[in-house]
């Protein structure tokens, strides 16, 4: 018969490893149902676009400040600030499954686009869009979340938040929250979603255009840090996904005022020069909309690369006019998804 100490211990033991098992089993179910709650997050029937749009605007902010659906009829802007291609493939590719009525794609494509230091600081910089990064994440599938991977903070959040169901400031994930609180989801809930952005203020400042460039385009030491491969390939991707599915391909540059364009690197333009030529010649059906160097007065604009409110009504009354031959008019008829 063993001594009463060890029995004891024995069931001291048991009794941990019944609390253990217990406390992990609950955990797994709480993970296993935050993650479902996530995933139903999606599913919510709120991404359908206006009954009277055909057209889809996305990019990042160029595109969301100078294409006003307003002055252009039957088109959603969804563009959203700060936003990589490598996102914009996999939002526009969630989109177009939910809106199989849509004819055309407005795309915004500028050479900040492909600048690597650029949109390496989008995809990998800890300080960059933290909580844009996280909301994308739920798009991506498998093969994009490998691209992504790395020690970013951001990247294991998000991983152990929607792979894992790990509720690490669950209340950062608005549609989550509501579900879990029995509220509405809304659209505007997605932080990912973007949309129209205008703004009156007007404001060209040397040393902010200065630094703009330095951030887009330039390392420590002043130099151009070439073209991201990793936006190239999403760039096709778009492209081919609009291919594929029959909707018309626009690739629209936006409006960028001569003091930034004037100091933007002669390398970084050739390098956006090629990429397009070599995009076009592998999608000719694409149509291309270059009003980089359009002659908007100095109240157009924002700042040196963004148009304003006025300038946006000018450039979406010219980008309208050339849609004009290509069907471009308020013609869906299909219900509400």
């Amino acid at each position: 018969m063993k001594p009463w100490s060890q029995r004891e211990n024995e069931g001291r033991l048991g009794r941990f490893a019944v609390g253990v098992t217990l406390w992990l089993a609950i955990l797994t179910a709480l993970s296993w149902g935050y993650r479902g709650v996530c995933r139903a997050a999606l599913q919510q029937p709120v991404f359908g676009v206006d009954d009277s749009a055909d057209t889809l605007v996305v990019g990042d902010s160029h595109p969301q400040s100078s294409l006003d659906p307003a002055v252009l009829v039957g088109v959603e802007n969804v563009s959203g600030s700060g936003e990589s291609l490598f996102f914009t493939f996999y939002k526009l590719r969630f989109l177009l499954d939910r809106n199989p009525g849509i004819r055309r794609v407005i795309l915004g494509f500028s050479a900040h686009n492909l600048s690597k230091k650029y949109q390496d600081s989008l995809l990998f910089d800890e300080s960059v869009y933290p909580e844009d990064f996280e909301s994308y994440y739920t798009l991506l599938d498998a093969s994009g979340k490998r691209l992504l991977r790395s020690w970013r903070r951001g990247f294991l959040v998000a991983s152990l938040k929607y792979d894992f169901g790990v509720p690490i400031q669950f209340y950062r994930y608005r549609p989550a929250t509501k579900i879990l609180l029995g509220q509405e989801v809304r659209r505007a809930d997605f932080d990912w979603v973007g949309g129209f952005y205008g703004s009156a203020r007007s404001k060209l400042d040397d040393e902010q255009i200065r630094r703009k460039i330095k951030l887009y385009f330039l390392d420590e030491r002043g130099r151009f840090t070439g073209v991201s491969d990793l936006v190239v390939q999403s760039l096709r991707l778009i492209l081919a996904l609009c291919r594929d599915r029959g909707i018309q391909a626009w690739v629209y540059t936006g409006p960028e005022h001569m003091r930034f364009r004037s100091r933007v690197p002669g390398e970084a333009l050739s390098a956006f020069e090629a990429v397009r030529a070599a995009t076009a010649l592998e999608f000719p059906g694409t149509w291309w909309l270059d009003f980089s160097e359009n002659s908007l007065m100095d109240g157009a604009f924002g700042d040196g690369d963004h148009a304003n409110t006025v300038g946006a009504r000018i450039i979406s009354a010219q980008v309208r006019d050339r849609l004009a031959g290509s069907g471009y008019g308020p013609q869906r008829t299909t219900e509400k998804r």
